[in-house]
C-alpha cells in the first residue's frame, strides 16, 4: 500500500512494502521504505561467462522483394592492379545492361610487346572492315602490361574499304585423314564406248608337241546302192526289177546278200506328165524262200505337177534279211501308166 494510508506522519509517501523482520515496522503495521539514493559507481566487468549452447536455427523468412536498381555512380578513379585474388564461385549472371553509346576513338598508342597467347574467346559477330588508316611511325616498344579485362564487344561499325590483300600464310599441317562416307548409290551404266581399233596380230605360238594317238573308234558302216529302173511303161500296180518290170514280184526282183538296213529310197518319174493334184507311190516289198512278199514301210510319194517336180527321197530305217528277194511297187492316183518308164534307188548299210 503506498504512504497515503499509512499516513500518520510515520512513512509520509513511502511505499509501503512487504517488512522483513529487520525492518521496523508502524504502528498501524506499515513497513515503510525511504527515498531511492543516488546510483552507485559502476562495479568491475565480471568474468565472461561460459558460452552457452547454440540456439536452435529459426526458420528462413520469406525473400524480400527486389528492391529498385540504384542509380548508376560516377565511375571512380581506376586504382592500382592489386594481386589475382582466388576465382570466387561464378555468381549468377545478371540482367544485361543497356549498350551505352559509342565513345570516340582515342589516339593510337605506342605498340607494346605482344603479350602472352590469351585463351582463344567465343568468335564475336565479324565487324565491318574499317577504312586503312594510314601507317604511323613505330613507337618505342612499352613494357608489357597486365592483361585487361575484355570489354564488352561494341556495336558493330559500317562497313569500310577493303583494304589491300595480305601475303598468302603458311601451308597449315595436312588434318588426319576423316572417316570413310558410307558408299554412294549405284550410277546408271554409262552409253558403250566405241570398239577400239583391232590390235596387231601377236608371233605365231610355238607348235605343241604331238598328242597321244586316240583310241580306235568303232568300225563304220558299209553303204551300198541298188537301183532298180524301167525304160519300158510301167503301169499302176506294176513291179520294178533290174531293168525290167512287169505285173509279178516274182520276176522283178533283187537279192539282198546279207542282213541290210534300208537308209534311203529315191523316186523319179522321168518326163511323164502329172497334174497337180497326181501323186506317184513307190513302195518296197520283201520276200524270203517259199513266202508272199511283204511290204517293209519303206515308202515314198511323189505329187504334182510334172514337168517340173520329178523325184523325190525318203529317208527311214528299214531292216531286210541276207538273201531275200526285194522290189518296189509302183502306184498312180489315176490308175495310168507311166509311159517313160521310173528310176527307184535304195540306199543300203551293212
Amino acid at each position: 500500500m503506498r504512504g497515503n494510508d499509512c499516513n500518520n506522519g510515520l512513512c509520509n509517501n513511502a511505499e509501503n512494502i512487504t517488512c522483513s523482520v529487520q525492518q521496523q515496522t508502524t504502528s498501524r503495521g506499515c513497513c515503510c521504505r525511504g527515498p531511492r539514493g543516488f546510483s552507485g559507481a559502476t562495479g568491475a566487468t565480471g568474468a565472461t561467462g561460459a558460452t552457452g549452447p547454440a540456439g536452435i536455427t529459426g526458420a528462413t523468412g520469406p525473400i524480400g522483394a527486389t528492391g529498385p536498381i540504384g542509380a548508376t555512380g560516377a565511375i571512380g578513379v581506376t586504382g592500382a592492379t592489386g594481386p589475382i585474388g582466388a576465382t570466387g564461385p561464378i555468381g549468377a549472371t545478371g540482367a544485361t545492361g543497356a549498350t551505352g553509346a559509342t565513345g570516340a576513338t582515342g589516339a593510337t598508342g605506342a605498340t607494346g610487346p605482344a603479350g602472352a597467347i590469351g585463351a582463344i574467346g567465343a568468335t564475336g559477330a565479324t565487324g565491318a572492315t574499317g577504312a586503312t588508316g594510314a601507317t604511323g611511325a613505330t613507337g618505342a616498344t612499352g613494357a608489357t602490361g597486365p592483361a585487361g579485362a575484355i570489354g564488352a564487344t561494341g556495336a558493330t561499325g559500317a562497313t569500310g574499304a577493303t583494304g589491300a590483300t595480305g601475303p598468302a600464310g603458311a601451308i597449315g599441317a595436312t588434318g588426319a585423314a576423316g572417316a570413310t562416307g558410307a558408299t554412294g548409290a549405284t550410277g546408271p551404266a554409262g552409253a558403250i564406248g566405241a570398239t577400239g581399233a583391232t590390235g596387231a596380230t601377236g608371233p605365231a605360238g610355238a607348235i605343241g608337241a604331238t598328242g597321244a594317238t586316240g583310241a580306235t573308234g568303232p568300225a563304220g558302216t558299209t553303204a551300198s546302192l541298188v537301183t532298180l529302173a524301167t525304160d519300158a511303161s510301167v503301169g499302176s500296180g506294176d513291179w520294178i526289177g533290174v531293168g525290167t518290170s512287169g505285173t509279178t514280184f516274182e520276176t522283178n526282183n533283187v537279192v539282198i546278200p546279207q542282213d541290210a538296213t534300208i537308209t534311203n529310197l529315191a523316186l523319179n518319174i522321168r518326163d511323164n506328165v502329172l497334174d497337180a493334184t497326181e501323186t506317184v507311190t513307190a513302195t518296197v516289198f520283201t520276200r524270203g524262200c517259199g513266202e508272199t512278199e511283204t511290204a517293209t514301210g519303206s515308202t515314198v510319194t511323189l505329187t504334182g505337177p510334172n514337168p517340173g517336180n520329178c523325184s523325190i527321197v525318203a529317208e527311214g530305217t528299214t531292216a531286210v534279211s541276207a538273201l531275200d528277194l526285194v522290189s518296189v511297187q509302183i502306184t498312180t492316183s489315176t490308175g495310168e501308166a507311166l509311159a517313160d518308164g521310173v528310176a527307184v534307188t535304195l540306199t543300203l548299210t551293212f
